[in-house]
C-alpha cells in the first residue's frame, strides 16, 4: 500500500512541478556501514578521488559524472575522477542486484575520510543497481499514472541523478537528513543538492560558511 501511494504521489508531482521540483518513486536507497566513525577535524582540503568501475558509454557512468560535477559546483567539496582504481578514494560500481530492492547503496567503513591511496580496502564503495535504475523499471512503476512517455523519461533522469548525488554525499560522510527542509540526503531523495546539504558539508569539514 505504501509503495503504491509513493508511486501515485510521484506521478502527481511530476505533472505539477518544474525540472527543479521534487519527486519520489518508491523506496530509493540506504547505507550499510560498519563502525561508522567519521573523524574530519584533520582534513584540510575536502577533495576525494573517484574511480568509476563501469563502461564510459553506460548511462550510470555519465550520470555519476554529472553528480560529481554538481557537488563540485557547490564549492564545498571537490570530486576528481581517476583512471586507476588504486588511486581512488571512492569506488563506484554498477552490479545488478535484484535481491536488493534499492537502486543505490553506499558501503562506508570506519575512518573513510582518513584513507590514503594505498588503503583501498577501506575505501567507501557505491553500488548503483541497474536492476532498478533503468527506464523500463520506472515506466512500469508509473504505467498507471497517466504521465506521458517524455515526462517519464525526465522523471527517470532526475531520479537517477538525485540518487548519485545522494550516494556521493554518504561517501563523504553525510548521513540521512531528517529535517523539514528539502535535501538530497533524505532517505527518498526527491530533489538535487540543496543549500542545507552544502551547509552540512561545510559543518562536517569545519569550513567557513
Amino acid at each position: 500500500m505504501k509503495k503504491k501511494f509513493l508511486i501515485k504521489a510521484a506521478a502527481a508531482v511530476m505533472l505539477l512541478t518544474p525540472v527543479t521540483g521534487s519527486f519520489v518513486i518508491g523506496n530509493t536507497n540506504t547505507v550499510l556501514a560498519k563502525n561508522k566513525t567519521l573523524k574530519v577535524k584533520d582534513i584540510k582540503k575536502p577533495v576525494r578521488t573517484v574511480y568509476l568501475k563501469m563502461k564510459p558509454k553506460n548511462f550510470l557512468y555519465q550520470t555519476m559524472k554529472q553528480a560529481m560535477k554538481a557537488w563540485n559546483n557547490t564549492g564545498a567539496f571537490t570530486f576528481k575522477q581517476v583512471k586507476r582504481q588504486r588511486d581512488a578514494n571512492i569506488i563506484v560500481t554498477d552490479i545488478k542486484r535484484k535481491d536488493i530492492p534499492m537502486p543505490g547503496i553506499a558501503f562506508v567503513k570506519d575512518d573513510v575520510l582518513h584513507i590514503g591511496r594505498k588503503a583501498s580496502k577501506l575505501n567507501p564503495v557505491i553500488n548503483l543497481n541497474p536492476a532498478f535504475l533503468n527506464k523500463s523499471y520506472v515506466r512500469k512503476q508509473l504505467k498507471d499514472s497517466g504521465i506521458p512517455a517524455d515526462q517519464t523519461d525526465l522523471a527517470f533522469s532526475r531520479w537517477t541523478l538525485a540518487i548519485c548525488e545522494h550516494e556521493l554525499g554518504h561517501a563523504i560522510g553525510l548521513k540521512h537528513y531528517k529535517g523539514a527542509k528539502p535535501s538530497v540526503m533524505k532517505e527518498n531523495p526527491g530533489v538535487p543538492i540543496q543549500p542545507v546539504d552544502v551547509q552540512n558539508v561545510r559543518k562536517l569539514y569545519h569550513l567557513g560558511q
